[in-house]
């Protein structure tokens, strides 16, 4: 009101009456009659709370019952005009105390600017001068100067120049090696993270729901690692976990599932197989990639390989090996469990900076009776050979997949549907082992070179059944997912169908029966409840029981 008194008004007012009466009273045990107003501000000043304190958290004022005792423990508190906590000159040169001996204690005024205390950490945590001076001042010293030194952004000003500027100054040489200088967070909406503007998810719920290493991945391989700044999101945290580790623990299942059960030392795998070759090069990249950039300090150049093989690993080596760990070539089967078990033991190796939690749960699941108790006592892995003929053409590979994939999806031809010819241009050299790896992966009956790149997509009788018994074999896997059954697991399979489609399926019978796990493979009434499909024409309806 004209002429009245603010809420801050009453606050100076009621601090000024507060001190005084302290000060008159010493160890004195002082009853006031006050309002409800005056009252809780007494106990805020009491607690050193700030008027932004009162504002950011909604002032309220609620009245106490007429007659009520409240119990303020006042303590003199080192304060500004407004009776708020304030450590800084000149309020804190009025806080004395007495020591053990009746000494009046108080601030020393001479004190150098506060930078300097941590300026001079590098050789004050050593105790130098006063011990290990000949360390500190040695050529190759293990205590002087440090690797690197990391901090935000905002410290290049404070921190950083005053450990350079006192090591300089006395040692002639800087305190530091390196420096990892990591930007500012900001929030969803682009803005720096505030308590005031709340535009940030709680940390322990977010680590609780995506965990801590997803949190840390995305940090250590942000532009946030190198100085600049980065926007954080929930959704970013969640794509880390479902194309590295989801991913990851889809290879680790699969392997799990074939593996032999009793332990076994892992070995680095000596066999011949093409995709085998192929991924342990990669593996050797990506140890080369790592170790290079994490001695350079580089972690986002170190981190983000990481993910692109695992890509690699899950989208191309397993899915074109999964037949060879189902597959009767014992020989073949064990390369494929061999070569997938070395690397995961050693991914958790190169993973353990980044993702310390994930890496050590999948070592300690692969490890084998020579694994050491944690991955990270384990030795760093160093490259071995790499292939690079093999990459180069593994690369060439996969990019005539895509296009025959792509003309494929422009003819309107499933993948399921084989088709007869895939051709490539003849400036493309390719084993026979990568031309049948395309040819599988287009469903083609042959590869071939030529003058450019082209599918035949002419479809005889012979190529239209296969189709049909392909996607016929399509129904019954997803059948055996509805009924949860593992891969492990064998069936009954019943089939009702007419002549024609009798006929189709018994040209294809050991195909269909290896494919879907048929030890048993019968004709007959399938009755109600049973899958019932039409195929281009061909009809049929089929059931499926676990073989017991």
């Amino acid at each position: 009101m004209p002429d009245g008194e603010s809420v801050e008004d009453v606050k100076r007012r009621v601090g000024e009456f507060f001190y005084d009466i302290d000060a008159k009273h010493v160890d004195s045990r002082i009853l006031i009659v006050t309002h409800g107003l005056p009252l809780r501000l007494a106990i805020n000043i009491a607690n050193g709370v700030t008027l932004r304190d009162l504002v950011r958290h909604g002032w309220t004022d609620i009245s106490d019952p007429t007659g009520s005792v409240h119990e303020c423990k006042f303590v003199p508190l080192p304060h500004n005009e407004s009776f708020e906590l304030d450590l800084h000159r000149p309020y804190i040169d009025e806080v004395t105390w007495k020591n053990d001996i009746d000494e009046t204690m108080r601030r020393i005024p001479e004190v150098f600017d506060v930078w300097y205390d941590s300026g001079s950490m590098s050789f004050a945590q050593n105790h130098y001068p006063f011990e290990n001076k000949e360390e500190m001042l040695a050529t190759n010293s293990k205590l002087f100067p440090a690797d690197f030194i990391a901090e935000g952004l905002d410290q290049t000003r404070g921190w950083f120049y005053s450990l350079l500027n006192l090591s300089k100054s006395i040692f002639d040489r800087s305190a530091f090696k390196s420096v990892i200088v990591n930007g500012l967070i900001l929030g969803e909406d682009g803005r720096k993270m505030s308590k005031s503007l709340q535009n940030y998810p709680d940390l322990m719920p977010t680590v609780e729901k995506y965990g801590a290493d997803a949190l840390r991945y995305f940090l250590v391989s942000s532009p946030a690692v190198r100085g600049e700044e980065v926007a954080f999101t929930e959704k970013a945290l969640d794509e880390v976990n479902k194309k590295l580790f989801n991913r990851l623990e889809n290879v680790f299942t699969f392997y799990n599932t074939y593996a032999p059960q009793e332990e076994s030392s892992v070995v680095l795998p000596g066999s011949k197989h093409v995709l085998d070759r192929w991924m342990v090069s990669r593996l050797n990249i990506l140890i080369l990639e790592v170790t290079t950039s994490l001695d350079t300090n580089q972690l986002d150049r170190a981190s983000r390989p990481i993910a692109d093989f695992i890509d690699d690993l899950s989208t191309w080596y397993l899915r074109r090996s999964r037949d060879r760990f189902k597959a009767e070539d014992e020989v073949d089967k064990q390369a494929a469990l061999e070569t997938t078990r070395y690397i995961l033991v050693t991914l958790a190796k190169v993973m353990a900076p980044f993702v310390p939690f994930i890496a050590e749960d999948l070592y300690q699941k692969v490890k084998g009776v020579d694994g050491v108790e944690s991955v990270h006592l384990e030795n760093w892995p160093v490259p071995g050979e790499i292939d690079s003929t093999l990459i180069e053409s593994m690369v060439s590979a996969r990019k005539l997949v895509e296009t025959g994939l792509m003309l494929r999806s422009k003819a309107g031809i499933k993948v399921r549907q084989p088709l007869a010819t895939f051709t490539y241009a003849d400036s493309t050299t390719l084993s026979v082992e990568l031309a049948e790896i395309i040819a599988d992966e287009l469903n083609v009956k042959k590869v071939e070179k030529g003058s450019l790149v082209q599918i035949d997509t002419e479809l005889t009788l012979e190529l239209k059944a296969e189709g049909q018994v392909r996607e016929f074999m399509r129904a019954i896997q997803e059948t055996r997912k509805k009924e949860e059954l593992s891969p492990s697991d064998y069936i009954v399979l019943t089939i009702e169908t007419d002549d024609v489609g009798k006929e189709t399926i018994e040209n294809y019978r050991d195909m269909i029966a290896y494919a879907v796990q048929a030890a048993v493979f019968e004709y007959g009434k399938v009755g109600e409840g049973a899958q019932e499909i039409d195929i281009d024409g061909m009809k049929l309806r089929f059931n499926i029981v676990k073989k017991g």
